[in-house]
């Protein structure tokens, strides 16, 4: 009995002795670490009160950086910006040759009418140019000859019934002369044969006529003359009263007598003929000699 409380009374010990040698003891507080440093920035030079010792201050107005702060000031500044730098040189452009007071030295200019580049602009100017284009390359080979084409439709005489103008009568000058003027539609009349072809035009009051014109009368009780312009699809017939501009009545006489101008009436028909340029002898005939019923036999034309 006495042996087993001797070995509980040992335990005991040891365990008290290691729970006492496994706690540590505080150290010693550390002195305090220096206050950390600061980058400010405001408008104009810093006030002395502004910041600590060891700061930096950025003048956002000035663009200049200040310190590091001591105990005296802020020290001397330096500016963030450098200074203004020379001017860039610029590539200009322009049809023709460059004036002599455009851009500045330095600068080219490229004169895109003639494909020129000049510069770089001196204080003498803009110097001679260079051509922008090289030289005309040597002529190529002449290719083989193509094979034939197949035989073309034999060019037709086209020519229109006899039709009136839809188209009001309009007061207008050509050249300078005053004239009445209609319009009709003529499809056929191509490019090709305003270019190429022979257009003649004739017209008819009634059973009188057929005139080709030009035509010249004193029908209405004054000389004047009828006479057409040729468009792409289109035909515009004109009227020139001699010797007057008065498009009506109301219009004041330049002198005694001055007629008023002819009208062009809705009841004029008229008629065309188109020859292309392809057609055997058709621009080789004399058609002003030729009247109405010789061309139709012609060229075949129903009358």
């Amino acid at each position: 009995m006495k042996k087993n409380l001797f070995v509980i009374i040992l335990f005991f010990i040891v365990t008290i002795l290691g729970l006492y040698s496994c706690t540590k003891s505080s150290g010693f507080p550390g002195e305090a670490g220096q206050n950390g440093n600061t980058i400010i920035s405001g408008a104009g030079i810093p006030n002395f009160s502004v910041g600590v010792k060891g700061d930096y201050f950025v003048d956002t107005i000035g663009k200049v950086l200040w310190g590091p702060k001591n105990t005296a000031n802020w020290g001397a500044g330096l500016a963030l910006v450098g200074p203004t730098g020379l001017p860039g040189k610029s590539t200009l452009s322009g049809a023709g040759a460059p004036a002599t007071a455009l851009g500045n030295n330095g600068d080219f200019y490229i004169d895109i009418a003639a494909k020129v580049l000049y510069g770089p602009k001196t204080a003498a100017g803009w110097g001679a140019g260079t051509s922008m284009i090289g030289a005309t390359g040597a002529t190529g080979a002449t290719g083989a000859t193509g094979s034939t084409g197949a035989a073309g439709t034999p060019a037709q005489v086209i020519y229109s019934p006899w039709i009136t103008s839809p188209s009001l009568s309009r007061d207008t000058t050509i050249d300078g002369t005053c004239v009445r003027v209609r319009d009709f539609a003529a499809p056929s009349l191509s490019a090709t044969i305003l270019n190429q072809g022979v257009m003649i035009t004739y017209f008819r009051v009634g059973s009188i006529g057929p005139y080709a014109l030009p035509y010249t009368s004193d029908a209405g009780g004054a000389t004047n003359s009828i006479n057409c312009i040729y468009r792409q699809q289109n035909i515009i017939v004109y009227r020139h009263t001699f010797n007057t501009c008065r498009f009506n009545s109301g219009i004041a006489p330049a002198f005694p007598g001055q007629p008023v101008m002819i009208n062009i009436p809705q009841s004029l028909e008229y008629r065309y003929v188109l020859i292309p340029g392809l057609i055997a002898g058709g621009r080789s005939a004399n058609f002003a000699t030729m009247s109405y019923e010789d061309v139709c036999k012609l060229f075949s034309i129903n009358p």
